[in-house]
């Protein structure tokens, strides 16, 4: 079984993860601006406590692995017990790891999903209720899916139906190719 490698290091994915990081501002906070005002933003983000958010975000950003983990579940119809949740110090990241090969198509719901439910839901209810808070949280962890973003353009022409499987040290997959 031959595999191609469709991964980049953690470092570099946080370099090329950039431009998708300026997108998500611009979408986030200039909506927001636009309807709601400097002062309403100003006046949000000066009465946000560091002790309301900090655990806000640690929460969070274990949600956003189990995600990735119930996805690869659900989507993917990996067992359990062929997902590995961690935390990997030396790149100061949580991760949620898939030891087994699924469709592509699994492989990218699995991946988009953490930065749709935990950053632009969120973000649109932010927008619509004025609220600097859930815009905060929304701008973080669509920054934090910046990499699952841009594994989903790394493998953007990997066909649905072929299997990858999670790269286990870096950003991306190996695709299983058919010999």
């Amino acid at each position: 079984m031959k595999k191609k490698d469709y991964s980049i290091s953690i470092f570099k994915a946080n370099i090329y993860s950039i431009p998708i990081l300026i997108f998500i501002i611009f979408i986030l906070i200039i909506p927001y601006f636009l309807y709601w005002g400097n002062d309403n933003l100003q006046t949000g983000l000066k009465s946000i406590k560091f002790y309301v958010l900090v655990p806000i975000l640690l929460v969070g950003g274990i949600i956003h692995e189990l995600i990735h983990a119930i996805s690869y579940v659900i989507f993917g119809k990996a067992a359990f017990k062929e997902i590995k949740i961690g935390f990997h110090w030396k790149n100061i990241t949580p991760y949620a790891h898939c030891t087994v090969p699924i469709s592509a198509s699994a492989y990218r719901i699995s991946a988009v999903l953490p930065g749709i439910i935990l950053g632009f839901i969120p973000g649109i209810f932010s927008i619509i209720l004025g609220n600097s808070l859930l815009l905060v949280i929304a701008l973080f962890f669509s920054i934090v899916s910046c990499g699952d973003f841009l594994i989903i353009w790394l493998i953007r022409k990997v066909k649905k139906e072929q299997l990858v499987q999670d790269h286990p040290e870096k950003a991306g997959c190996l695709v299983i190719e058919k010999e």
